[in-house]
């Protein structure tokens, strides 16, 4: 933890290698300033370059070329965080403990621990028919498979509703549950339904990246995260952007917007589900929840309006 506090201390962190030409050797720091948010200007190393590309690190070959990058990292807001969401995302998506773990393991020809894709139970509240054609659109793009989705809806829904829904998430399970049946009666048979390790809420009048399940999945690598989400975002409002939260962002915190949340299963409990069906914020005592990247997630305020992509880490 002290490291972490000490790392995350510092805008950019500059590093020298003294071995160039390994493919693989290069200082653990690096990977942990990447994880800690930290992006690093550093001379060449092959092994940056083949195990980390452009994500986050910044490899210089001269002073002028180095000064031309830190001025950029220092003073644009935007072009920082995204390379410090992509750092974030590069390590834990590659290069945790667990998964180097398992890789030995593999290489030695030892029966050891896989990492596997976590499972995510997606939960959407739905009224309207736009919010229909809406859940179809989002389930759609996501890239990551490992997912089911339970819609929470004020009336029955018809067999063909849900042949459609469940085509538009590409034969994924998809399941739902009337507002007619109580709560405890809800929440007993989702949990008795699901299998998924995480639950995650989206909401239909938001906009989500194609990546943002797979994205979402990665923070629960992180050793005793529970509950995470984005206090920090881009809003859509009067066709212009801005960003919420700036202050929030990868750090431990009370609140964020329930269409953001995404959970343990095993953390959930009853009453929670109500307050992500219902509640614009879900929360928990100081420090329970982790605010994510600012990237991949769009609120619309008043007036919302098309604006660019630039909410994406992609985009």
């Amino acid at each position: 933890p002290d490291m972490v506090e000490a790392y995350k201390r510092y805008r950019v962190f500059l590093n020298v290698n003294s071995v160039k030409d390994s493919p693989t050797m290069l200082s653990r720091r690096v990977f942990e300033l990447l994880a800690c948010g930290t992006p690093v200007v550093s001379t060449y190393a092959r092994g940056i370059e083949t195990l980390l590309g452009d994500n986050g690190v910044f490899l210089v070959a001269t002073e002028a070329e180095a000064t031309r990058i830190l001025e950029r990292l220092m003073h644009d807001d935007d072009a920082w965080a995204r390379a410090s969401a992509l750092g974030i995302r590069k390590v834990l998506s590659e290069h945790t403990y667990a998964q180097r773990f398992a890789e030995i393991c593999q290489r030695a020809g030892l029966d050891g621990p896989t990492t596997k894709p976590l499972g995510v139970a997606v939960i959407m509240p739905v009224g309207a028919p736009a919010d229909f054609a809406a859940a179809a659109e989002l389930l759609a793009a996501q890239t990551y498979s490992q997912f089911e989705t339970h819609l929470f809806a004020e009336q029955e829904l018809s067999p063909d509703q849900l042949e459609r829904l469940s085509n538009a998430a590409r034969g994924r399970p998809v399941r739902y549950w009337s507002r007619e049946r109580n709560g405890h009666n809800r929440w007993s048979g989702f949990m008795e339904t699901s299998s998924a390790e995480i639950v995650c809420s989206l909401w239909t009048d938001a906009a989500y990246s194609p990546d943002y399940l797979e994205e979402a999945a990665l923070f629960f690598r992180i050793p005793k995260v529970d509950f995470a989400g984005k206090a920090c975002h881009f809003e859509a409002s009067d066709g212009s952007l801005r960003l919420v939260g700036s202050d929030e962002e990868t750090c431990m915190v009370a609140s964020v917007p329930s269409a953001t949340v995404c959970a343990r299963r095993s953390c959930l409990k009853p009453e929670d589900l109500k307050v992500l069906l219902t509640e614009p914020v879900f929360q928990r005592p100081a420090g329970q929840i982790l605010s994510t990247c600012r990237y991949n997630f769009l609120s619309r305020g008043p007036g919302g309006g098309s604006v660019n992509g630039q909410w994406r880490l992609n985009g």
